[in-house]
């Protein structure tokens, strides 16, 4: 089954999938996931030992008090992410994490500066707090990103992107 990409352009192979923000996939089956990230986070989560990973990416550091935290906050979606892992027997040791975004976009606003450097700084501390280690963090600057993220193997490709637009995966 192929899944339609969201700019209505071309289709997706079944071993591919497109991350949008307040989403996260933890594939039964090697996936390439495919993501573009700005202020918000995409992460990953990767088992060395068991050979399968994860992504998820949240836009927002916390729910706001009467706001249902969904996963586009990043406890909401770290742990949910994190959950997953747990459930297959997966050891803290054995997981290896990798952080992109927080980028602050040049003529950003006060508001989305510091919404770009909360965001980093939560995934930070939710993966201190869960005992994970993070591998890799390409975060902040000026320039978005583009990943691509085999779950089956762990490798990454992040490509650093001045102008991001909905259609470039």
């Amino acid at each position: 089954m192929n899944e339609k990409r969201g700019s209505g352009e071309g289709f997706l192979k079944a071993q591919e999938y497109i991350l949008a923000p307040g989403h996260l996939i933890f594939p039964t089956k090697k996936k390439t996931i495919y993501s573009v990230v700005t202020n918000g986070i995409v992460y990953t989560l990767f088992d060395v030992k068991k050979k399968c990973g994860g992504m998820g990416y949240y836009k927002y550091p916390k729910a706001k008090e009467n706001e249902k935290a969904t996963i586009l906050f990043a406890y909401a979606s770290i742990s949910t992410l994190v959950g997953f892992f747990v459930k297959i027997g997966s050891k803290r040791e054995d997981i290896v994490v990798n952080i992109y975004g927080g980028a602050e976009r040049d003529g950003s606003s006060f508001y989305d500066k510091r919404l770009s450097k909360e965001n980093i700084r939560m995934a930070n501390s939710i993966f201190d707090y869960f005992g994970l280690r993070v591998g890799k963090a390409e975060t902040g600057g000026r320039i978005g990103r583009k990943i691509a993220f085999d779950s089956g193997s762990g490798n990454h490709v992040v490509a650093l992107v001045k102008d991001l637009r909905e259609s470039d995966w």
